[in-house]
């Protein structure tokens, strides 16, 4: 899932990091181009948007036989976080543990 979600993150923010190394930019432009990849970024947070990359990483981990989990909840946590979703929506558990965070930093 992770691997699914960088590349998606990767393949938005591409476009605007080419050219904020070129050496002539225009201000406007930049500014212009940086507020879109945003707003692309933030529309990952969108279900049908998410819907999209979760079917590409299930179909992957399908073909190499890796089936979703949700790990265990527990009283007290250590490690990771305890995300309040409903146990058998996996979608919306990977959404909330690693795409949210992932977009938000």
């Amino acid at each position: 899932m992770a691997c699914s979600i960088m590349e998606r993150v990767l393949d938005i923010t591409y476009t605007i990091s080419k050219y904020l190394q070129m050496k002539n930019i225009d201000i406007v432009t930049a500014t212009t181009s940086i507020e879109t990849t945003a707003t692309k970024l933030q529309n990952l947070r969108i279900e049908v948007e998410f819907q999209e990359i979760y079917d590409t990483a299930i179909k992957i981990a399908e073909q190499v036989g890796v089936s979703p989990i949700i790990p265990k909840t527990v009283g007290t946590k250590k490690h990771r976080e305890n995300y309040a979703v409903n146990n058998s929506d996996y979608c919306s558990y990977y959404r909330v543990s690693i795409v949210y965070p992932y977009i938000d930093d």
